[in-house]
């Protein structure tokens, strides 16, 4: 080959190279001015498996069990994909291996969300458009017991559920406060009033037992106020 055939390719060479750098994809991330920007990270373990994933909305990934991506936030995934813990836009919950519409929350909101080996959520922290904080545990088939503050009710207070078995989140004990009153509520498991202790507005106490239809049976503080 004479020297005009090798300049021809190196010539060819030089142009395919300029050209794959001119029109190859722009990076996913970022940085500028010292900040990194991109629309989603995925950190993986040793062996290649996604572990944390980060995006507005979530990155996706085949090693996730969960499919549902739109959402603002980080997971935290376990070897076998399952989520264990999320921070951010919270995601609808996972009930006995379960991700289902019929189960969702009464309102969106933001926070933090621990969920079991098999992802089931048991416990987070956060706040709701609607107006409640909450700091929550859970079992795995659902709600067990929820410590919260209402912005709406003036409610501030915890709330204690029979096991799901038994029903659709059927209060158990109610305890807290709302306006000038303090107050402890015993339910069955048909969500009736069965005990009572508190104190109203005016500062009395009371404790009564009730039947099962709301009926007060006796008023144990009663001889002692008069």
């Amino acid at each position: 080959m004479g020297w005009r055939g090798l300049c021809l390719v190196q010539f060819v060479a030089l142009t395919a190279l300029a050209g794959s750098w001119m029109f190859r994809p722009s990076p996913v991330v970022q940085a500028s001015d010292g900040v990194l920007r991109g629309r989603g990270l995925v950190i993986t373990d040793e062996a290649g498996r996604a572990r944390v994933l980060v995006g507005a909305p979530l990155p996706d990934t085949k090693d996730r069990k969960r499919r549902d991506n739109a959402y603002e936030a980080m997971v935290f995934l376990d070897e076998q994909g399952h989520d264990r813990i999320s921070l951010g836009q919270e995601m609808p919950a996972q009930i006995n291996g379960v991700v289902s519409s019929e189960h969702h929350r009464i309102a969106p909101g933001y926070g933090f969300v621990i969920d079991d080996q098999k992802g089931n959520e048991r416990g987070g922290l956060g706040f709701l458009n609607n107006g409640r904080a909450l700091i929550s545990l859970d079992r795995p088939n659902g709600d067990s017991w929820t410590a919260l503050v209402d912005d709406k009710i003036g409610f501030a207070g915890t709330v204690s559920t029979y096991d799901r078995s038994f029903g659709e989140n059927v209060t158990g004990v109610l305890s807290g406060t709302q306006g000038k009153r303090a107050f402890v509520d015993v339910k069955d498991l048909h969500d009736r009033p069965r005990a009572e202790l508190g104190v109203d507005a005016n500062g009395k106490p009371a404790l009564r037992v009730l039947d099962e239809n709301g009926k007060v049976e006796q008023d144990l503080l009663a001889s002692t106020q008069r």
